[in-house]
C-alpha cells in the first residue's frame, strides 16, 4: 500500500471532528521489484475526542498509481500499477507548523504486464504539516514494511 500520506489538521486551536484530503507523490517498490512511479491517493479522517488528549485521529486511505517514473527504458514494466488501502491511528502536535507520526496496517496491490502481488502488513509514517484556511498542507515519508517507500505531499480539508 502506499502509505500513502494522509492525516487531519489536529492542533490545539482547531480540532477537526472529521476530514477529508488528497495526496500525491513518488512511490518507491522495492519488494516487488518493480519501477518506481507516482502515486495518488485519497482519504477520510476521524478526530478523536479522548479526555486530556489532543491531535488522535484514525484515518483510512485508498491509493492508485499515476504514471511510472519517466525517463526509463521501455520494457515490459512500464505499466507497473498501485492499489491499496490502509487504516491508521494518527498523531498530531499542536500548533503550525506541526508533527505528525502515524501507524497502522495496510494491504497493498502491485502489478504490472509480466506480474503481480499483494501483501498485508505494517505501515506508518513521519511527516511535518502546516496548517491553511480551513484545512492542511502536509508532506510526509511512509513506509509499507520497510520495503515500498512513499514521499508525498497532502492536502487536506476539515469538515468539522
Amino acid at each position: 500500500m502506499t502509505l500513502l500520506a494522509a492525516v487531519p489538521c489536529a492542533h490545539a486551536e482547531r480540532e477537526p471532528a472529521s476530514y477529508v484530503g488528497v495526496t500525491t507523490g513518488a512511490l518507491s517498490p522495492k519488494y516487488f521489484q518493480m519501477d518506481d512511479g507516482v502515486a495518488i491517493n485519497a482519504g477520510i479522517g476521524f478526530g478523536l475526542r479522548l479526555p486530556g488528549v489532543h491531535g488522535v485521529s484514525v484515518e483510512a486511505l485508498w491509493t492508485g498509481s499515476a504514471v511510472p517514473r519517466p525517463g526509463e527504458e521501455p520494457g515490459p514494466s512500464d505499466n507497473t500499477n498501485n492499489r491499496s488501502s490502509a487504516l491508521f491511528a494518527v498523531y498530531r502536535s499542536g500548533g503550525s507548523p506541526y508533527l505528525k507520526a502515524r501507524a497502522g496496517v495496510g494491504r497493498q496491490r502491485l502489478y504490472d504486464d509480466d506480474s503481480s502481488r499483494t501483501r498485508t502488513d505494517f505501515a506508518g509514517g513521519l511527516g511535518v504539516g502546516w496548517t491553511v484556511p480551513e484545512g492542511a498542507l502536509e508532506i510526509e515519508q511512509s513506509f509499507f514494511n520497510a520495503d515500498a517507500w512513499y514521499i508525498s505531499l497532502s492536502y487536506f480539508y476539515d469538515l468539522y
